[in-house]
C-alpha cells in the first residue's frame, strides 16, 4: 500500500473514532438533558430555538463530546501510523464537520469559539500521548 493511501486510512480511522466517541458523548447528553416531547430533529428552526434557549450545562455535552473525540481520534490515528501530522488532519476534519453544524443551525458565540478552538490541541496531544504509549509498550515486549 503506497504511504498516501496508509495516511489516508490513519486518518479516516482516527475520524471514525472521533465521530464514535462524539456520538457516544452527545448521545448521554441527550439522556441527561431530553429534548422536549414532539421534538423534530429534521426542523432547522426548532433547533436552533432549542440550542438557543438550552443551558450552559447542556451545551457542554458536545464541548465535551468534541474534547474527548478529539483526544481519542488522535490517539488511535498516531498509534497506528507513528506520523505526527495525522492527529493533526484529524483534528482539522473534527473542525470542519464542527464548523458545518455552527453554519446550519446558530449557536453562542462562546460555544462556537470554544468547539472550533479544541479539536487540533486535543488531537496533537492523544498523539503525543500515544507516541509515548507505543515508545514504553516497544520497549516492555523487547525487553521479555
Amino acid at each position: 500500500m503506497s504511504t498516501v493511501l496508509k495516511h489516508i486510512a490513519h486518518t479516516f480511522v482516527g475520524v471514525l473514532v472521533a465521530f464514535i466517541i462524539i456520538y457516544i458523548i452527545e448521545d448521554i447528553g441527550h439522556n441527561v438533558y431530553p429534548l422536549p416531547r414532539n421534538f423534530n430533529l429534521t426542523n432547522h428552526y426548532q433547533m436552533a430555538k432549542y440550542i438557543k434557549n438550552a443551558s450552559v450545562l447542556a451545551l457542554c455535552f458536545p464541548i465535551t463530546s468534541y474534547l474527548f473525540g478529539s483526544f481519542f481520534g488522535g490517539f488511535v490515528s498516531n498509534l497506528i501510523s507513528r506520523k505526527a501530522l495525522i492527529p493533526i488532519h484529524v483534528g482539522i476534519i473534527v473542525i470542519f464537520s464542527t464548523l458545518f453544524l455552527i453554519s446550519y443551525i446558530p449557536h453562542p458565540l462562546w460555544f462556537s469559539i470554544i468547539a472550533l478552538l479544541i479539536p487540533v490541541p486535543t488531537a496533537i496531544i492523544g498523539g503525543t500521548v500515544a507516541k509515548h504509549f507505543s515508545i514504553k509498550r516497544v520497549n516492555e515486549e523487547t525487553s521479555i
